[in-house]
């Protein structure tokens, strides 16, 4: 039997209930830590906020892809370093579940990451008609962050409730025969644009709540989401390795005409140190050392 030398990323539903535990423990875990960029927040606001302050040079630029792919690396090793996991980075495989999102395991309340949020009577200035998560795991938890601003409030999510699109277009966007489809896009950025704009945003618009902002790392999900983004880029680059693997063009940053390089150096706001792109190409090398 083939046996990988690297630790292996698995899909939540295969974890067992003491593994899922695991990982919701140390995730709670990040809001009794100090911010690592000296802010006047946890750990765990520290994600939302550089993710926020990254928004133009990370969406829709070829960065995309390598800037996520290391954010949740450094999540995964907070959550090692700081709390204690032992685990490796799980992911969620919604392609499993684009028939019915809000039934994905993932939202179990006592295994997994709570459900969708109630209406409740703790409006703020940015969910003047709060959904607050209110049972299971993650319930009654409160971040700091509403886009720039400081703004306390109750983790929200309000499923289905995008006016723009309805659930079952969204959905069409997970099928499998949707991926599929993306696997055969040869070129690098053509495959970002195609994979950011339709696949990856579509799980945003279904949760929406704070996972709708540019701090949507306040959602302890969204690094379960990326985990996929990043699971499907690695195949993507599988499909063709020789070809694939170390392919990185397209714009520098948001309207920009300038294009990339592999030199470009990748910031995550000081939550780790800068980095090459090219040292984000390869899941098997440099700092990473995992496979899906």
């Amino acid at each position: 039997m083939h046996m990988s030398l690297h630790p292996i990323r698995r899909e939540w539903r295969s974890l067992s209930e003491f593994e899922r535990h695991a990982y919701t423990n140390a995730v709670l875990c990040l809001r009794t830590k100090p911010s690592r960029i000296g802010m006047n927040h946890t750990l765990w606001d520290d994600f939302p906020y550089v993710h926020f302050q990254s928004n133009d040079d990370i969406h829709f630029a070829a960065s995309f892809l390598t800037w996520h792919r290391y954010i949740i690396h450094i999540y995964h090793q907070a959550l090692v370093t700081e709390c204690g996991y032992k685990g490796e980075l799980p992911y969620w495989d919604w392609t499993l579940d684009w028939q019915n999102l809000s039934a994905a395991p993932v939202w179990d309340l006592d295994h997994g990451f709570s459900g969708n949020g109630r209406e409740s009577a703790e409006p703020s200035a940015f969910f003047p008609c709060s959904h607050c998560i209110k049972d299971g795991t993650f319930a009654n938890v409160n971040v700091s962050l509403a886009g720039a601003t400081y703004a306390p409030h109750c983790l929200t999510r309000d499923f289905g409730s995008f006016k723009h699109e309805p659930v079952a277009s969204l959905s069409q966007h997970l099928r499998p025969s949707a991926i599929e489809a993306l696997m055969e896009e040869d070129d690098y950025y053509e495959f970002l644009v195609k994979f950011e704009d339709g696949t990856h945003i579509a799980i945003p618009k279904f949760i929406m709540g704070d996972f709708r902002l540019f701090t949507s790392p306040n959602d302890p999900i969204f690094f379960l989401h990326h985990g996929q983004i990043d699971r499907i880029w690695w195949r993507w680059q599988q499909h063709d390795l020789q070809r694939r693997q170390y392919k990185y063009t397209g714009s520098f940053k948001l309207r920009s005409k300038e294009q990339v390089s592999v030199d470009d150096i990748v910031s995550i706001g000081g939550l780790a140190p800068d980095i090459k792109a090219s040292e984000l190409l390869n899941v098997r090398s440099g700092i990473f050392c995992y496979t899906y």
